[in-house]
């Protein structure tokens, strides 16, 4: 058996020079960049303008819902009724009920064939008198 004899190919090398940029000239050499401290002085102040409009907005947020209800005098009276014990209590009871109706359909359309036969039953009644 004769031996076979392998050569190793050389594999082109690739070299790569690198340049130090000097700070006063970057992209590209076609104009100076800005000292990094602008550009951190630069983010400051979008992010002090930024705050300064969004508290402006939510400032004028109660203004804007004023508006939708008639005024100030008017949202002033329903922040009142918000707040009451029978608003609280009417709520909870509203959503208890829905909660009830989701959680079982069939009596849910029982009590609302019941509900539906009492305004009948009412508005006869007073005919008859």
């Amino acid at each position: 058996m004769a031996i076979k004899k392998t050569v190793a190919k050389k594999l082109p090398t690739v070299t790569v020079e690198t340049k130090k940029i000097s700070e006063e000239v970057c992209c590209g050499g076609k104009m100076p960049c800005a000292p990094k401290s602008m550009v951190k002085i630069g983010f400051m102040v979008l992010t002090v303008l930024n705050t300064i409009l969004l508290i402006a907005l939510l400032a004028g947020q109660d203004k804007a819902e004023s508006l939708k209800v008639g005024g100030d005098d008017n949202y002033k009276m329903l922040k009142q009724i918000f707040t009451t014990e029978g608003y609280k209590a009417q709520q909870k009871q509203q959503i208890e009920q829905a909660l009830q109706m989701f959680s079982n359909p069939e009596a849910a359309q029982q009590q609302a064939g019941q509900a539906a036969q009492q305004p009948a039953a009412q508005q006869q009644a007073p005919a008859a008198k």
